[in-house]
């Protein structure tokens, strides 16, 4: 697999491996090792998508093999990894002693005490800032007769869109009602704007 899986690369897998799909002699598994491979984007997710379809339409079980931490990142975001079978040992794999390990994974992160721990501490940092709210909101609404809070749609990581909501900090005003300071010149005048710090 390429060092980067994003548009340009992923139109060359779809097709090396349609290609492979359309030969009469297939093997039982297909293994993509994913070694080299540092970045994916939503491009190479979708053609790893539709290869997973297409090798599982001919019987053959596709594997990934060798996976590094920003590709598995970007695989469990989308749920890949529960879907696609994900190795990093194979039989037939000889193992080369030059390759530096990879460390192994620290006891504490597996700990149901350390997950307990902090949960804990997350809701009793909730529990703490929603007492602060109450004032904020108290505040907002005798400095500005509008809405309190500001909702707001955003894209995030692969396109996937989230709802933010925020406290409504600004002045909600028409703007024809801005004042207006007079200059010592006719004509123009400045526009004074209501900006909070």
């Amino acid at each position: 697999m390429p060092k980067r899986l994003t548009v340009l690369e992923a139109v060359l897998f779809k097709q090396v491996c349609h290609q492979y799909l359309a030969s009469g002699s297939l093997s039982e598994q297909l293994i993509l090792d994913f070694k080299e491979t540092e970045f994916m984007d939503s491009s190479g997710i979708g053609a790893l998508v539709h290869n997973f379809k297409a090798a599982k339409s001919k019987n053959v079980a596709l594997i990934l093999y060798h996976t590094s931490p920003p590709v598995m990142a970007v695989l469990s975001l989308t749920g890949l990894d529960e879907v696609i079978p994900i190795t990093s040992t194979l039989e037939t794999a000889q193992p080369s002693p030059g390759l530096p390990q990879p460390p192994e994974t620290h006891p504490s992160v597996c700990s149901w005490i350390k997950r307990t721990i902090d949960i804990v501490g997350s809701l009793v940092g909730l529990l703490i800032t929603a007492f602060l709210f109450i004032p904020i909101a108290i505040t907002i609404k005798i400095d500005s007769p509008g809405p309190i809070f500001f909702h707001q749609t955003r894209c995030g990581w692969l396109g996937k869109r989230f709802r933010m909501t925020k406290f409504l900090l600004c002045a909600s005003m028409p703007k024809n009602s801005r004042r207006r300071w007079p200059t010592k010149h006719k004509g123009l005048s400045l526009k004074i704007r209501m900006t909070p710090v």
